[in-house]
């Protein structure tokens, strides 16, 4: 039996449960929990102040680096991912590429981790709304719709994901918001392509 730090997802009060128990119960306000969802509650409580990114404690220096990384690279990609936006005329299809692998290699060493899922969120969206699909699939024609509903179905895949380990309900409602702009987009296109 080990007893480690943990936060209640009802109360939010610090606690000790034992990892060995699959349930446990808090003792402050008595609410029943599942012992995994209390750790990681509280494993994403940290965050980096200069990137704005939630790291675990238990995420280990190499994923944080990696992720500090593919956020910085993502940046210097063209995507301001605060704002959402291009920040110039197009993305760097190389620094994409780069930001994407290392963020899919910390999902693949840790599927619970929400920054790596965050940014692959980000790079879907990305290629999606600003309809630069190149660094992703590799071509440099236009997608047709086939494409265009694959790298939306692919988005709506990583944002239910990362939905189920977001640290809290801000980043979930913000999860949400992209999943809304992916779909308003989506209907948008169809509606031009009609039209035209």
């Amino acid at each position: 039996m080990a007893l480690v730090a943990a936060k209640c997802t009802m109360c939010g009060s610090s606690i000790k449960v034992d990892d060995s128990q699959e349930k446990g119960v808090c003792e402050h306000c008595g609410t029943e929990f599942i012992t995994e969802k209390v750790i990681i509650n509280h494993n994403t409580i940290n965050i980096d102040k200069s990137t704005n990114i939630y790291f675990g404690e238990s995420t280990d220096a190499k994923v944080k680096k990696d992720l500090e990384k593919a956020y910085k690279t993502l940046k210097a990609a063209g995507y301001d991912y605060v704002n959402l936006k291009l920040e110039g005329t197009s993305l760097d299809p190389t620094l994409c590429k780069t930001a994407y692998n290392l963020a899919h290699e910390v999902v693949k060493k840790d599927p619970t981790n929400y920054d790596g899922w965050r940014c692959l969120v980000l790079m879907h969206y990305a290629a999606y709304m600003e309809d630069e699909y190149q660094w992703l699939y590799g071509k440099n024609d236009g997608l047709g719709d086939y494409d265009f509903g694959r790298i939306l179905d692919e988005l709506l895949r990583g944002l239910n994901t990362a939905k189920k380990v977001a640290p809290n309900d801000s980043e979930k409602a913000w999860l949400e918001t992209l999943r809304e702009n992916a779909k308003i987009n989506y209907y948008k296109e169809k509606l031009i392509g009609k039209s035209t």
